[in-house]
């Protein structure tokens, strides 16, 4: 059975689509800057460019559905 009726799942997808998702989903890379420059060349939504961060190097995108992800490289995951 469907979580909602239909007109409560239509309010879902556009609250996701503007961002209100509450969470993100995280990926890690090799090579983040080479990831970011094909996303990018291929007209991802780009929403952070690569950074340096505490943790790491990362940077942030938004799926077709407004779901925030990261993609980045952690030293300590190696």
């Amino acid at each position: 059975m469907p979580a909602h009726d239909p007109a409560t799942e239509e309010q879902v997808r556009e609250l996701v689509s503007k961002g209100a998702g509450g969470g993100w989903l995280a990926f890690l890379s090799d090579d983040v800057d080479g990831e970011f420059e094909r996303l990018k060349a291929a007209g991802v939504d780009i929403t952070q460019e690569p950074t340096d961060q505490g943790y790491g190097r990362d940077f942030g995108i938004r799926d077709p559905f407004g779901n925030p992800i990261r993609i980045g490289r952690i030293p300590s995951y190696e």
